[in-house]
């Protein structure tokens, strides 16, 4: 079910285009329509802060997601740290930006990329950690 629930066992946040993540505990997520994508919200209860994912259609193959194909489309990216993963149906890269962790990845036909402030870096990636197509 998609939406904000507060029980103890509802952690998963599952989005109608076909994905799910676990949200962090504490943390509720919203999400907003845009122009060929949308951004989810995750944002800590009371205390305004959070990460936010941007959704948005990717045509290439996942298995050219890499920072070299990043540094060709952003050349003036900052990127310290970066580190490539793979995900099931996918493949990522999650590195820093000053100020913010940035954890970018492609599964199915969609590209992932999620922006958060140090502080909230942990949550972020277990939200990464936990994401999966449906």
């Amino acid at each position: 079910p998609a939406g904000t629930g507060s029980g103890a066992g509802d952690l998963r946040y599952s989005d109608p285009s076909g994905f799910s993540l676990e949200k962090p505990q504490g943390y509720e997520v919203r999400s907003i329509e845009n122009d060929g994508g949308k951004t989810i919200l995750v944002e800590k209860i009371g205390a305004g802060t959070g990460f936010q994912i941007l959704v948005s259609p990717y045509d290439e193959p996942a298995s050219g997601f890499t920072v070299a194909r990043i540094k060709k489309d952003l050349p003036d990216l900052v990127m310290r740290d970066a580190k490539e993963f793979e995900l099931s149906g996918g493949r990522g890269v999650m590195f820093d930006s000053d100020p913010d962790r940035e954890i970018w990845f492609v599964a199915g036909d969609s590209l992932y990329q999620i922006t958060s402030p140090l502080s909230d870096a942990e949550a972020a990636e277990h939200a990464a950690a936990t994401f999966r197509t449906e």
